[in-house]
């Protein structure tokens, strides 16, 4: 089971332990918007899990927040994709 997501200030490593990989863009501060990707990827994390999911690979792309193989509760692997506010616009099962 993974921690509970990382809180302002405290160290990514624990939540990327639990398998996430960390796209290049999150490592190198880019924003969205006004807000830097780094508090997303906090918010990305929790909604992930709510999902019943972990692992992946977060990524920012085309103004949406994206998890590439994901590995959820049912033992499936997905891609998912999130909206800045964090709520899923789609789960799309990988073969």
């Amino acid at each position: 089971m993974c921690p509970p997501p990382a809180t302002e200030g405290s160290s990514d490593d624990a939540q990327l332990g639990c398998g996430f990989r960390r796209d290049p863009a999150f490592a190198a501060g880019a924003t969205a918007g006004d807000r830097p990707v780094s508090e997303g990827r906090v918010k990305l994390l929790a909604a992930v899990q709510a999902q019943g999911c972990s692992r992946g690979k977060l990524e920012f792309d085309d103004g949406a927040f994206e998890v590439d193989d994901a590995k959820c509760a049912d033992g499936k692997t997905y891609d998912l994709k999130f909206d800045t506010s964090m709520r899923l616009m789609k789960k799309e099962r990988e073969d």
